[in-house]
């Protein structure tokens, strides 16, 4: 009797293998967007405020999405180390931030209060760790 050492490729025993790398392209699929979810609320120029969030850039978790939000309004997605300014009214706001940790059931979500002057400049720097 024959024993064969690899089995050929429409057999049985590749098939858990196609179907566990077609879940994890796809895992990896869901995780790439990034950019706007919605759109900011118009600000008059004379009592505009600019928050600028930046992104670190991270091999762990780099590739996990961060959601930013702006008064409990998701805004934007943002990728490992990008940033986004965004025009916001003068005053206060609360500033969050949902990291999800690639799809396997973590999540944390910090939070911060910030109150803007018109024509002021807030950077803010986000880390996954």
């Amino acid at each position: 009797m024959e024993t064969r050492l690899f089995q050929p490729p429409g057999s049985t025993v590749h098939r858990p293998l196609m179907l566990l790398a077609a879940l994890i392209c796809l895992g990896m699929a869901g995780c790439a967007y990034h950019g706007p979810l919605a759109s900011m609320p118009p600000v008059n120029a004379s009592d505009a405020a600019e928050l600028v969030i930046i992104r670190e850039s991270a091999f762990a978790s780099g590739g996990a999405p961060m959601t930013v939000a702006i008064d409990n309004r998701p805004v934007f997605a943002i990728e490992n180390g990008a940033y986004v300014s965004l025009q916001v009214k003068a005053g206060e706001h609360l500033v969050g931030v949902r990291f999800e940790g690639l799809g396997l059931g973590y999540r944390q979500d910090s939070f911060v209060q910030v109150s803007l002057n018109a024509g002021e400049k807030r950077y803010l720097l986000l880390s996954p760790a």
